[in-house]
């Protein structure tokens, strides 16, 4: 059985200043046009969070917090809510940014932080 906080308690703040705790006992919260949701505290007590922004009730931003560091993939929508934009993250650093440009998709590669390679792909349109 996993070691589990009595109260696992991240606290959010925003412009205003207002407080909300994130726990096992409330698992989803909103403040303002954002959303986090507890989805697992794992066996070294880490609590991954789910992360979503919304604007005119429409989703913008989503990604993953770990231990309190963006993880995973991110990824930022369009006024359809389709994916135009992702950003990879390990613990906090950025591995890769993929952005669609038009006919093209941008990708940089990052090391440390710091971009180390970016690759342009042109779609050519089919017949």
């Amino acid at each position: 059985m996993r070691k589990l906080l009595t109260i696992l308690a991240i606290i959010f703040t925003t412009s205003v200043s207002a407080q909300a705790v994130l726990s096992l006992e409330n698992p989803v919260i909103s403040i303002d046009n954002k959303k986090f949701t507890l989805v697992d505290v794992n066996s070294m007590d880490m609590a991954e969070i789910k992360y979503e922004e919304f604007q005119d009730n429409k989703l913008i931003k989503s990604g993953t917090y770990l231990n309190n560091k963006v993880h995973g993939v991110w990824n930022l929508y369009d006024e359809n809510e389709n994916v135009i934009s992702t950003v990879t993250y390990n613990n906090g650093k950025k591995i890769s940014y993929t952005t669609i440009v038009e006919n093209k998709t941008i990708t940089v590669k990052y090391l440390n932080n710091k971009p180390i390679n970016v690759i342009t792909e042109v779609s050519l349109a089919s017949n």
